[in-house]
Order: C-alpha cells, then structure tokens, then sequence
C-alpha cells in the first residue's frame, strides 16, 4: 500500500544563519551561510531567502550569500536574516549579527616648500585623508606650532591652508582629522623659516670673486634679520672651510682660526648689528688654493656659501 504523508503531518524546518565573521572594521564584507539548517521530515529539500537588509523583505536566494557592508557606518550592529521554507511552505527564520566598528581616519600632511621666507601667508600646508567608512563626514584641527591653532569643522580631503609664521625658525605643524564617529587619525610636517640676510658683506665679493694674500686676516661678515626687521643678536653662527681647488680638494676646516680673542673659534661674534669673524689665513694648509666658507644658524639649520681665493 502507498504510503503517503498528508500535508498536516509536515513539520516546520530549523533555520541557523551563520557569519563567517561576526566583527570588523569598515569595510566589511561578511559571508552568510545556512547549510546548519535542517528539516525533520526526511527527504524535505529547503529553499533559502535571505533579508541582508533587515527590512523584513527576504530578497535574496541561495544557501549561501555575501553580504558586502562597504558603505555600512561603524561602530554599529547590523542583522542579517536567513529564511528556509519545506516543500509544504513551513518556514523559519534565523537572523546573525554583524558589529561593524569605526577605523579613524588615514592622515598625511605636508607643506609646500621645506624652506620659505618671511611675509603674509608664507606657509601653505596639504593636508589628505582617507576613510573607509563613505557615510563618515570629518572636522580638522592644525596646532601650527607656533602657538596658533586652527579649526576647520566641515573637512573635505584635499584640504589647503595658508598661515603665517611671523618669526623665522623651525616649526612643525600637527593635524588632528576626526570622524563623527570619534576616530582621530593623526600626522605632522615640519617647515623652515629662512632668516633675511644680506648676505656676505665686504671685504668678500658675493660673486666670489675676492683673493686675498696669504698670511692676511679676512674680515668675514654677515647680517640677519628677522620676519619682524628685528636683528637676532643670539644666532651664534658657526664658520668652517673647504678647500676647493689647490693641494686637497675637498678638505674640511670645521673650525678656522681667527686672529682676534675676541672669537671663539669656529663661532662668528655679534658686533653693531652684524656677526663677525676675523678668519686667519696664514694658519691655511694652501696658500694658493680656493676655499669655501660657509656660515649655519644652528638655531635653524640655515646656511650661507660664498668663495674666495688666496695668492702668496
């Protein structure tokens, strides 16, 4: 006798909805299966519906999908459900849960030029940034390092900002970009405030044209100013040779001579608003040669060139 089971005798099915992942960070692309599920009626093939969207619409098919949560905003929960039906139309639902979780934002900064001069908006600084989570929107705030600190509360990478520096120096910037989220990403970048001069005075020709006899004192002299027109009496420059041409090309005097005791050796005076040093150039392994002299700011790292000849 055929033995066929009615339709009140069907049994509703079991739903399990599976993530492979259950946390992560934006973006976030999770895989959703629901091979657990089972039905106690033997022989029972199930269909699968899925509601990626927590809608209450099971919009799509397939044992298994991939729920890609790319535009999803964290930190949040997101539901997934998962719907098997038998052949007789009984069905279950199970639902699995995503936590998605912030990521701060990627941060780079940079100015336009590592040296610039003194003058109204001598700075220019880039700043970029990048956020996996689209939905995020983002506020910046700069701390120029030189006390001045600037927010900007709708922040769109690129992001462009001028600023002056009124003293001459070295400065690094730090930028701060946060998500609306409370993820900050962070970076720096460091810029050079040149010092005015007017270069190398006389007795040495700025073109390097100057000789001078060996054995003589060469007044070295320069002059600085600051952003303001102040002049800086505390630089405390620092002097050193190089031999250009003559016996050893390349050689490195670090610390020159001078011939008055009111130097300090290798360390350029402050005398009527302009540094000074009085090089002694008999003590010159090269009474020929081509030298080199070059002045730092060690205050700033600046540094100043100019040439000059000896003959015997």
């Amino acid at each position: 006798m055929l033995n066929v089971r009615s339709a009140s005798a069907n049994r509703p099915p079991t739903a399990v909805a599976q993530a492979d992942r259950t946390d992560g960070p934006a973006p976030l692309t999770v895989n959703f299966s629901a091979a657990g599920s089972s039905d106690p009626d033997a022989g029972d093939s199930l269909t699968y519906a899925w509601d990626l969207d927590n809608n209450g619409s099971f919009e799509t098919s397939g044992q298994s999908v991939s729920f890609n949560a790319a535009l999803l905003d964290g930190p949040s929960s997101y539901t997934v459900k998962a719907r098997a039906t038998d052949p007789g139309g009984l069905s279950a639902v199970s639902s699995a849960t995503v936590n998605v979780t912030n990521v701060a934002p990627a941060v780079s900064a940079s100015f336009g030029a590592s040296g610039i001069s003194c003058g109204p908006n001598n700075a220019t600084l880039t700043v970029t940034f990048s956020d996996p989570a689209a939905a995020d929107t983002h506020s910046a705030v700069i701390n120029w390092g030189d006390g001045n600190t600037q927010t900007v509360s709708t922040a769109i990478s690129p992001l462009a900002l001028s600023h002056t520096y009124a003293a001459a120096g070295n400065y690094t910037a730090t930028v701060g970009v946060s998500d609306d989220d409370g993820g900050t990403g962070n970076a720096t970048a460091s810029v050079l405030v040149k010092l005015n001069t007017s270069g190398f005075l006389q007795p040495i020709n700025a073109d390097g044209t100057s000789v001078f006899k060996y054995g003589s004192t060469i007044p070295v002299k320069i002059s600085f100013t600051n952003c303001d027109g102040s002049t800086p009496a505390n630089l405390a420059p620092t002097i050193k040779l190089t031999m250009i041409s003559g016996a050893t090309p390349g050689l490195q005097i670090n610390e020159p001579i001078s011939t008055s005791a009111a130097d300090t050796t290798g360390v350029m005076r402050f005398s009527t608003n302009q540094y000074i040093y009085n090089l002694a150039t008999k003590p010159l392994p090269d009474s020929s040669a081509t030298y080199l002299i070059t002045v730092t700011t060690p205050s700033n790292g600046q540094t100043f060139t100019v040439q000059f000849g000896l003959r015997p």
